[in-house]
């Protein structure tokens, strides 16, 4: 898995508005993108890639990687619109030391999530080219002076540049770029 990681994109994007985006739609399904806590209490993104492997920003685990099994936060999936079921984190791995390119990070889940609630992602194996349908995943708080819920939206766009967007949050930062077509992920929020 080492080579797709290493080929994946940090997109550096910034936040914060202080009302939702005007094109994000709130969602329910892709089961595999979820809300990571570490134990620092930061919020963030995170996509699950393998059976117990999230993908996530390296700034997620503040650009450190765990030398030995520990708390390193949790990962938590929304499986119906009503349920949450969590997973612990033991081990991660940066493979970022800054925001931008490379802003990149592997955790291990302390279980394997069972394959009814959610599928891993797939992994694309080139970038998008210009004109290219992509679709974006978080779990942002747009509203910056609340302590509201954090909710999975959704945001299409083209994929024209790397050009910051200011429609992304507050804890948006790990989510999923995905290619419209095939849904797979080329890159994550920085």
């Amino acid at each position: 898995m080492k080579s797709h990681v290493t080929r994946l994109l940090a997109v550096s994007l910034f936040a914060c508005k202080q009302f939702d985006p005007p094109h994000a739609q709130l969602i329910e399904g892709h089961a595999e993108v979820g809300k990571y806590t570490s134990s620092s209490g930061e919020t963030c993104t995170g996509t699950l890639v393998g059976s117990q492997v999230v993908l996530t920003a390296a700034h997620c685990v503040d650009f450190i990687s765990s030398r030995t099994t520990q708390e390193g936060g949790i990962f938590t999936i929304n499986h119906a619109p009503e349920g949450r079921l969590s997973f612990g984190v033991d081990l991660f791995r940066s493979f970022g030391n800054m925001e931008g390119d490379n802003d990149i990070a592997l955790l291990h889940l302390n279980r394997a999530v069972p394959r009814g609630l959610a599928q891993p992602a797939g992994l694309a194996v080139s970038y998008p080219s210009e004109g290219t349908e992509v679709v974006f995943y978080g779990f942002g708080n747009c509203l910056r002076r609340s302590h509201s819920i954090f909710t999975k939206r959704q945001l299409v766009a083209v994929y024209f540049d790397l050009q910051p967007t200011q429609f992304l949050c507050e804890s948006d930062s790990g989510g999923p770029l995905r290619l419209a077509m095939d849904n797979t992920i080329f890159g994550v929020a920085s």
